[in-house]
């Protein structure tokens, strides 16, 4: 049916549309309605009753915005039909913007997981809550036969393992240690109530947290958010194979390293005891507890996003077999889908309860390997073993007799084993959580140190073998008959649930039912048996019918969208829905719900390994032990063998190696001041070790470039001329002095912006200091020097970048090769470093390499492309002219006698980045201290000192840098060991600091890690008397901020800028902190005492500051002392409420077995009030 606009009328035979004059609510009585207007109506309306502007927009044919055609619709008359549908178009649109009803509610009971799973969905809280029933998704409509058959002989003819069959992807034990965690997760049958469920139906880590209140206290040290290491909730898993229990000890350890970085960064304060929790112990107790629980129910958020990460990009991809292509694709439900494929888009964060369906269909009990196999019948025998001690009475035959001692396991009735297995676990459930212990591969107990951990020699053990161990084939006849007993059992609760049949049940997920027995497997034998068993294929009942389907006895996973098995049809569907639901996983996966930092550490990058976060798990749990680019972590969950085969077909073999886990070395703390100074002179033999290991790195511009690092710190001649180009003596540093002041002068003007005024009248200015102020100076010098052209806002012309892109390569470089803080970044901090340094080799190329003849012709080329600018770059460029001639005319000179026209490239890189290096982060440093109050003296001085505008001032601020630099810098430097070696003496400390003790001459043997602490060795008493002093008149003959190891005297160019920057910054008057953590310079202290910063939305440790507001009220005229800050004191008190929340129910009663939300539930539901 279709409109007629110029007749008025619809074609067909219904009736003209009329328009009520009452058009909204409901209709009653006699409402007056009038015919709607045609469009051509409409049209001659608009062109008459328009306003003017938008008629003269209509016939200029430019195109009218939205605003305008607001316009003309509101000039429509009320039974216009063209504004009806505006109308109801705008309302559609307007509605739709907003989730009905909100699924995020505000509170610390719908901001955390409850124990039990409860209020995952607000609007029906006991929705997938532990203790509420099983649902049901298929219906059973098709009549089975009443006389079903036997389960033992279901087991033995069409589930009983033959012959171990490996899997044909190549999975590893592994996968299936991660399904048991997610089966025991998401499924625990009541014993009193078989169709209820004691586990929540989300993935929210029960096994490691509970599914109660009362068992998740027994897990958690009730103390800085934390549980009690190595220890887990779910006394089930002690029945499996060990590496599922060491897996959850990972999660364990990841969970309270969380726990530690929140209480670091503390975002947004969310983590501070108020200030009323110091009035008195009753107040401090409570706030404790409540910090406590803030910190454990974030780090379970955190947590339990990891969990998810990794059943995504590693668990599902692996069943997938995605990992076989060199892809990052996957299946993530918690992307949002808008209104693209029905009207309502995809639901998202809704809730969730499990169904007993797939209660049958997560039994992974088939791919069982032959390792584990035996590992399970020999814990079921010990079992036996130590029940038939204590209950003799329960191994008796049918007459009652005896059973004799060579009896198995296996010869025991259902009842009788049982018996033995719920007398187990109750024995081990009455142990508390943190006292449990664990098996190893030969079924002997890990044991506990003293602070309750398990040793990490032994645990990495059962893990590196487990990756190893492949897993068995899915499909008919691959289940071990150790499972027997179990796999009876659920045959028989699977009738007793009437489950519906295999063909019911591919029907629901529209999958074309069997017709026949030779359409369930391929082998001729299984499909007899099949049909002597059920007559019928609508007679094979769901379980076992649904693992007796495929290829003889392989049914391995196919592609998603087309999986032919009833069964990875359902897996693949239960996955999507358990993270779809769920409202932590979707709606308020959040930063305000993980932090921003907890964000980015469970979020997967498609760069590193292909999404995988799996590595990053293993990197928390063991750190130091698996080498970051060891091949079993490319994809934890295929075997090691089939990560060589896929890394061989991905072309990326080079990148891994094959070495198995070892043991951290002990690195050796280096700190005494001479024997650091000798290290670093010792490039033969103590080596940066990312220089040491260069397999990684793919052949080409790059790898040819960082080969030619190592020959130019090892050429004497050419560092005896660089030597002389960075000589203090002579002109170069007052120029060099002049290039960094005037560029000072100009990016401070560029980048300052105006708060507020002050009383008398003047602006007082804000600035990033580092990013905005030292950043900006020393990429320029940097590119100055080597003939690169930068922009001061986003380039666009060919090899041209901004000033913050450039620094970005030079961090990554120094990132990659010099900071060992977190091993699991190195992946990412590889894959930047390469694109990087691509971009500086090939910008190189460009550069003032290409101009050693004639520096004059350069300058005047490039003074004529800035000037035609006529913005900052022109000024800059300025300023920065006489440096590039310079830069010209030193690669014009080492071109003489360099091996090639790489080796004068990386020369000049070196010079540049060795003026440039650690500045920016030594600047922000020694302004840090600077203003701190307690050092308010020294910076007047400083102050008094930058007005004075004369040599001999400039050269006593640079004392005072110097001596503020050895007292603030904390960044220690790592060398390798390439071969044995002997240093004379110098003083060592291993672990733990220690009294300095003078030691002989001291050996070293290959592979020695050593840790040059420069803090301590910058207060070695020996070189530097009373070392805590700042003493500008203090005569050292080199301070260790520049003892980077390529040439002893890069510390001038350092210097110099580090003078300049200093003084141009002392000439702002009243130069102070920002408010509150607006200006506090953020850093976080790792668990190597490392000390890191971290980017500006605190999302991320890294090795440099990024970020640091300043205030000043103005830079010239005379100097002033330091006010107090007239924006200081208005900070608010942290945010405090006690613990708890809103106890409101959204609905009315529920449908649990047991009071669980302070109703009874079994009377006639009444509404629950607040």
């Amino acid at each position: 049916m279709t409109w007629n606009w110029f007749g008025g009328k619809k074609t067909g035979s219904e009736p003209s549309s009329l328009v009520t004059q009452q058009s909204h609510g409901d209709n009653y009585g006699n409402v007056k309605t009038v015919k709607e207007t045609t469009m051509l109506q409409d049209i001659g309306t608009v062109i008459t009753k328009a306003p003017s502007e938008v008629r003269a927009l209509m016939a200029s044919g430019s195109g009218i915005d939205t605003d305008n055609v607001w316009k003309i619709i509101a000039s429509l008359p009320e039974n216009s039909k063209v504004r009806h549908w505006a109308t109801q178009k705008g309302i559609d649109v307007m509605w739709n913007s907003l989730l009905h009803p909100p699924l995020s509610y505000m509170g610390d009971q719908f901001e955390y997981r409850t124990a039990d799973g409860s209020y995952n969905s607000v609007m029906t809280p006991w929705l997938g809550q532990a203790g509420t029933p099983y649902a049901k998704s298929v219906p059973t409509t098709i009549p089975s036969h009443g006389a079903k058959p036997d389960p033992g002989d279901l087991f033995d003819l069409l589930m009983a393992r033959g012959k171990f069959e490996p899997s044909p992807k190549g999975l590893s034990s592994m996968i299936l240690y991660h399904a048991t965690i997610v089966i025991h997760d998401i499924f625990r049958t009541s014993e009193k109530d078989r169709n209820i469920s004691d586990a929540s139906s989300y993935l929210d880590l029960a096994p490691l947290y509970g599914s109660s209140q009362e068992i998740q206290d027994s897990v958690r040290t009730m103390k800085d958010g934390k549980l009690h290491p190595d220890t887990f909730a779910e006394e089930r898993l002690f029945g499996q194979p060990p590496g599922v229990c060491v897996l959850l000890v990972m999660y364990n350890r990841f969970h309270n390293y969380v726990a530690e970085q929140l209480l670091k960064i503390n975002e947004n304060g969310r983590f501070t005891l108020p200030p009323k929790a110091y009035q008195n112990e009753e107040e401090l107790a409570k706030a404790l507890k409540k910090q406590d629980n803030d910190l454990f129910q974030t780090a379970r958020i955190i947590t339990c996003g990891m969990y998810a990460s990794i059943s995504i990009m590693d668990y599902l991809r692996g069943f997938m077999g995605l990992h076989s292509a060199d892809t990052s694709w996957t299946l993530d439900p918690r992307e949002h889908i808008g209104r693209k494929y029905d009207g309502q888009g995809v639901p998202r964060g809704i809730g969730n309860q499990v169904s007993v369906e797939f209660n049958f269909l997560y039994r992974f009990h088939g791919p069982l390997s032959e390792r584990d196999d035996k590992w399970t019948g020999d814990f079921f025998q010990h079992l036996m073993n130590q029940a038939r001690e204590k209950m003799p009475a329960l191994f008796t035959d049918v007459e009652g007799k005896p059973l004799g001692k060579d009896v198995s396991y296996g010869d025991l009735s259902v009842q009788q084993f049982m018996t033995v297995l719920h007398t187990a676990m109750a024995q081990i459930k009455a142990i508390p959580p943190q006292k449990r212990k664990i098996n190893d591969l030969n079924g002997q107990q890990l044991e506990r140190d003293e602070n309750g951990k398990f040793n990490d020699e032994k645990l990495v053990n059962i893990f590196n073998e487990t990756m190893k161990d492949p897993a068995g084939a899915f499909g008919a006849r691959n289940i071990p008959k150790a499972m027997r007993v179990i796999e009876i059992l659920g045959i028989l609760q699977a009738r007793k649930w009437q489950v519906c049949t295999l063909n019911e049940f591919r029907k629901f997920f529209g999958m074309e039912p069997h017709a026949s027995f030779e359409s369930v497997n391929t082998d001729v034998d299984i499909q007899n048996t099949l049909r002597d068993l059920y007559e019928h294929p609508d007679m094979i009942e769901l379980y076992p019918g649904i693992f007796c389907e495929g290829d003889g006895q392989k049914m391995e996973p196919p592609v998603p969208y087309k999986p032919g098995y009833a069964m990875w049809r359902g897996v693949f569907s239960d996955a999507v829905t358990l993270v779809r639901s769920d409202r932590f996983y979707t709606v308020d996966w959040t930063v305000s719900t993980l932090t921003a930092w907890g964000m980015k550490e469970v979020s997967p990058d498609p760069k590193v390994l292909k999404g995988g976060m799996f590595y990053k798990l293993i990197g928390r749990a063991f750190p130091g032990w698996f080498k970051y680019n060891s091949v079993s972590l490319y994809q934890p969950m295929y075997t090691k063998l089939q990560n060589i085969t896929n890394a061989e077909l991905h072309g990326k073999t080079m990148l891994f190696t094959h070495d198995e886990p070892s043991r951290p070395k002990t690195a050796k703390r280096i700190t005494s001041y001479e024997t650091i100074q000798g290290i670093l002179q010792a490039h033969e033999t103590c080596k940066n070790p990312a220089y040491i290991d260069m397999t990684s790195i793919p052949d080409g511009k790059v790898k040819n470039f960082l080969n030619c690092v190592g020959d130019v710190v090892k050429d004497i001649e050419n560092r005896k001329f660089l030597n002389t180009f960075v000589d203090n003596s002579g002109e170069l540093n007052k120029k060099l002095f002049q290039y960094f002041s005037d560029m000072a002068v100009a990016i401070e003007k560029r980048e300052r912006c105006a708060s507020v005024k002050t009383k008398e009248g003047n602006k007082t200015w804000v600035i990033d200091i580092t990013r905005d102020y030292a950043v900006p100076i020393i990429s320029r010098f940097m590119a100055d020097f080597l003939g690169l052209r930068l922009s001061s806002k986003t380039a666009t012309g060919k090899n041209e970048i901004s000033e913050n892109e450039f620094y970005k390569i030079v961090t990554d470089y120094q990132h990659f090769l010099n900071y060992n803080a977190d091993e699991t970044s190195v992946w990412k901090r590889r894959a930047a470093f390469l694109e990087s340094m691509e971009k500086l080799v090939t910008m190189f190329e460009d550069g003032n390499f290409k101009n050693t003849g004639n520096p004059g012709l350069l300058t005047a080329i490039s003074n004529w492309w800035y000037g035609s600018k006529g913005d900052w770059d022109e000024v800059l460029h300025k300023i920065g002219s006489p440096l590039r001639d310079m830069g010209v005319w030193v690669n014009k000179e080492l071109s003489k006698t360099s091996k090639s026209h790489l080796y004068a490239q990386t020369a000049m890189f070196l010079v540049a980045l060795e003026g440039a290096y650690n500045t920016v982060l030594m600047f922000t440093e020694i302004m840090n201290w600077f203003l701190d109050e307690k050092n308010k003296a020294a910076w007047i001085a400083v102050s008094e000192l930058a007005l004075k505008d004369t040599e001999e001032a400039n050269e006593e601020i640079k004392k005072y840098v110097l001596e503020v630099q050895r007292v603030t810098l904390t960044m220690p430097m790592i060398r390798v060991v390439e071969k044995d070696t002997v240093i004379e003496g110098y003083e060592v400390r291993d672990g733990e600091f220690t009294k300095f003790k003078k030691q002989d001459p001291q050996f070293f043997k290959k592979g020695d890690i050593l840790i040059l602490d420069l803090w301590e060795g910058s207060h070695d008493e020996t070189e530097f008397p009373n070392p805590t002093f700042v003493n500008p008149k203090r005569q050292s003959p080199n301070y260790l901020g520049y003892a980077h190891g390529h040439k002893p005297k890069n510390e001038e160019i350092s210097t110099v800028a580090l003078t300049a920057m200093v003084k141009f910054a002392a000439k702002m008057r009243n130069l102070r902190k920002g408010r509150e953590a607006y200006g506090k310079l953020k850093k976080v202290e790792q668990v190597n005492g490392l000390k890191t910063y971290m980017t500006p939305d605190w999302a991320e440790f890294v090795p440099f500051p990024t970020t640091w507001k300043l205030r000043y009220d103005d830079w010239e005229g005379d100097f002033k002392p330091r006010k107090p800050d007239v924006s200081q004191g208005h900070d608010l008190a942290a945010l405090y409420k006690d613990a708890g929340g809103n106890k409101r129910s959204f609905r009315d009663g529920c449908a649990c077995n047991s009071n669980c939300c302070g109703q009874n539930c079994s009377q006639p539901s009444k509404k629950v009030v607040v």
